[in-house]
């Protein structure tokens, strides 16, 4: 996902990074893959994705890996929850 289409998708969610907590989204395939390759996740790994944000970093990662587990927090004024789903490579 490129940057400008990042905003876009943000924009239309109503969602933004908060600099607060120091988010920042990770918009380039080519530096997720970089950074698969970096962690030298193979197919006997099974890995937990922490704060998936746009999931740029999911599919390299289920491309790589046996599995990815992702855990995604969502926060709101009223309610806190955090879900965590699996992926597996195809």
């Amino acid at each position: 996902m490129v940057y400008q289409k990042s905003k876009t998708v943000l924009r239309q969610r109503g969602l933004a990074a908060s600099k607060k907590l120091g988010q920042n989204f990770l918009v380039h395939r080519h530096t997720a893959e970089h950074i698969v390759d970096l962690a030298d996740v193979n197919k006997e790994d099974t890995v937990l994705e922490i704060g998936v944000g746009l999931g740029a970093l999911t599919t390299p990662l289920a491309e790589a890996a046996s599995q990815v587990w992702k855990r995604i927090q969502e926060l709101s004024v009223c309610t806190k929850s955090s879900r965590i789903y699996r992926t597996t490579s195809a």
